[in-house]
C-alpha cells in the first residue's frame, strides 16, 4: 500500500508541475511575442512555446505511466 500511495502522490505532483510549466510557457511566449524584451526577436516566443510544450508532454507522460503502474500493482495484489 505504501508504494501505491507514493505513486499516486508523485503522479499528482508531476501533473500539477507539468501544468505549471505549460502555463508559464504560455505567459513567456506571449510576452516574447509582444516584444517585452527588445533584444530578443519575436519569433523566439514560438520556439519557447514548442520547447516547453515538449517538456509538458514528457512530464505528463511520466505521470500517466506512474498511474498505470499503480493500477497494475493494485490489480496484481487483488488477484492474489
Amino acid at each position: 500500500m505504501n508504494q501505491n500511495k507514493f505513486l499516486a502522490v508523485s503522479s499528482a505532483m508531476l501533473k500539477i508541475y507539468a501544468w505549471i510549466v505549460l502555463i508559464s510557457a504560455l505567459l513567456i511566449a506571449v510576452a516574447l511575442g509582444f516584444g517585452a524584451i527588445p533584444s530578443v526577436p519575436r519569433w523566439m516566443g514560438f520556439i519557447v512555446l514548442v520547447a516547453y510544450a515538449l517538456i509538458f508532454l514528457f512530464l505528463y507522460t511520466i505521470a500517466l505511466i506512474a498511474d498505470i503502474l499503480r493500477q497494475l500493482t493494485e490489480a496484481i495484489k487483488s488477484k492474489r
